[in-house]
């Protein structure tokens, strides 16, 4: 998700990191930041696919990013 941000920094955001293999969306009014209070952009809230948060913190660029996601989307 890119929070606070344009689309076209999310979009540059998922090839850099290389995680468009899964669900991204742009944040630009920030309201999921409000809903799940995220206060920083290196913070991360990973949901499962019911909604319940799995992973909340800070995760490096790239693998750790996948690496905790790649298990809920198979």
């Amino acid at each position: 998700m890119a929070g606070l941000d344009t689309t076209q920094a999310m979009k540059d955001f998922v090839t850099d990191t290389g995680v468009g293999t899964f669900p991204n969306l742009a944040d630009e009014a920030g309201d999921i930041w409000k809903k799940f209070e995220t206060t920083q952009p290196s913070v991360y809230v990973i949901l499962d696919k019911d909604g319940k948060t799995v992973f909340t913190g800070s995760l490096p660029a790239g693998k750790g990013l996948a690496g905790e996601v790649s298990p809920l989307v198979g």
